[in-house]
């Protein structure tokens, strides 16, 4: 597992300022910005995963992971659940019959 805190390449500074301010962009409009192909940004992307500063999103889409998203998730998935039935919190209470 590659180390949290070694340095990053310049690469991966890149794409960290591509992808600050955005809430999730496509790594192929990424590279193609970068001037890089995306053989090489797709592997910097996972080595930025895995020190955590990097999150994938869906397909081609990747976002900068930060704690705050990790709660926003959690608090949502909270809202969501108490918003279900209790005898079966598959069934949202609006359809449920009373």
């Amino acid at each position: 597992m590659p180390d949290k805190n070694a340095e990053l390449t310049k690469l991966e500074q890149g794409i960290l300022d591509y992808l600050d301010g955005k809430e999730k962009a496509n790594y192929l409009q990424m590279a193609r910005k970068l001037g890089e192909i995306p053989g090489n940004v797709l592997p910097a992307l996972t080595i930025l995963r895995d020190k955590g500063k990097v999150r994938h999103v869906t397909g081609t889409q990747w976002a900068i992971q930060s704690p705050r998203n990790r709660k926003e998730h959690h608090a949502e998935r909270e809202r969501k659940y108490k918003r279900t039935c209790s005898i079966n919190p598959t069934i949202p209470k609006a359809i449920r019959p009373d």
